[in-house]
């Protein structure tokens, strides 16, 4: 599974980005998450915002069985990466998602590959990692039904939440699954939370509040 960086702010997780850079924190994470889901990660260089730079390397990632795209994908922000997967003869099957985090995810097939483009905020990338790219892995590797790994636990607290979309957010189950508490964090670019969460939980897209006590989907990391 190739998995492609992208984007001229992103520097290598152990160098001290300036203000307009941040760490490409993606890459290991998603690598982490690949070989959990029975992949072999192959961590590509990270893409420059420049065409042909940014073709060269998906070409490169599109010879692996799955392309792991991060960053530049959201709305108006990923000219480049949209254009060079339609040059490659791309075919788009959705662009977005009614989830958060992790709304802009591209989802498409080119030269005989699926590709994935995860949004470039670490907590979004997770997230869509394990809904969707992690399903597709399981597939490839013959696994015939994959189901993603959903329980219902006991809540330790009240919780509220704003309706329209189904959320994936940081939680801690404890050893057992039997209760979970959600940790509280600050958006998606929020990677102290999401070290913290050994889960998401999963709320109801029309739904605003729980009481502790009562029972909530949470999905294992």
């Amino acid at each position: 599974m190739a998995i492609l960086a992208t984007g001229d702010e992103i520097v290598d997780a152990d160098q001290t980005p300036l203000d307009h850079q941040i760490r490409n924190s993606n890459s290991s994470s998603l690598a982490v998450q690949v070989a959990r889901a029975g992949g072999c990660p192959r961590i590509l260089p990270v893409a420059r915002d420049n065409y042909e730079a940014t073709r060269a390397l998906m070409v490169d990632g599109l010879r692996s069985d799955l392309l792991l795209l991060s960053g530049g994908v959201s709305a108006g922000k990923y000219d480049i990466v949209e254009r060079v997967l339609a040059d490659l003869g791309a075919e788009f099957f959705f662009d977005r998602v009614l989830i958060q985090p992790g709304q802009p995810l591209v989802f498409g097939r080119s030269q005989g590959k699926f590709f994935f483009g995860l949004p470039g905020n670490p907590g979004s990338a997770m997230v869509t990692f394990e809904v969707f790219a992690r399903v597709a892995i399981e597939i490839l590797g013959g696994e015939k039904e994959p189901v993603l790994p959903f329980l219902w636990s006991k809540l330790t607290q009240d919780f509220h939440q704003k309706t329209g979309l189904i959320r994936f957010l940081p939680a801690r189950v404890s050893g057992d699954g039997s209760q979970v508490t959600p940790i509280r964090w600050q958006g998606s670019g929020d990677v102290i939370a999401q070290a913290r969460a050994n889960a998401f939980l999963v709320t109801e897209p029309d739904r605003e509040n729980w009481a502790a006590g009562e029972m909530i989907r949470v999905l294992m990391k």
